[in-house]
């Protein structure tokens, strides 16, 4: 038996966090060989998450099991924003952090962008021609897509 429990949690001032979203995973069978393991995250509330807490035990907590070993080699967390990206852009956005405007290389003039906030709710759409006014964004992270030769171009940049 083998158990993974993971919390998100955020910091609401209190001496306890909220808990935002867990994922508990058992499994009763004994492995010999490496075997991937996916693990859905089931949300309480609507709340960012500032803290991910992951647990994972070799045998049953309540019945602990001398000498049992559980090796993890790789965890990944995978979540949708609903944005397209493309890593491999020459998409630079400036300046970042950005307080009223931003702006981005000259090769994207004339292109349609929108802008993301980290939930993938789009804020904010148009044409990049010289600056692009962020004064009406909240405090925080976005992402800005850029439409060029028909492929999307997304880069992450901060509001201050």
């Amino acid at each position: 038996m083998m158990r993974i429990g993971m919390w998100m949690l955020r910091n609401d001032g209190t001496d306890i966090p909220d808990t935002v979203a867990t994922a508990l995973f058992d499994s009763y069978e004994t492995q010999s060989a490496y075997s991937q393991l996916i693990i859905d995250v089931e949300y309480r509330n609507e709340f960012d998450p500032e803290i991910l807490n992951i647990m994972a035990v070799s045998s049953h907590p309540d019945n602990p099991v001398a000498e049992s070993v559980l090796y993890i080699d790789k965890i990944e967390l995978d979540y949708n924003t609903g944005i397209i990206s493309n890593y491999n852009s020459e998409l630079s956005v400036f300046p970042c952090p950005g307080i009223n405007y931003i702006s981005l290389n000259k090769i994207f003039i004339n292109c349609k962008y929108q802008i993301f906030d980290v939930q993938g709710k789009k804020t904010t759409e148009g044409i990049f021609v010289d600056l692009i006014d962020i004064s009406n964004l909240d405090l925080g992270t976005y992402f800005i897509s850029v439409e060029y030769k028909g492929l999307l171009h997304t880069q992450k940049f901060i509001k201050q």
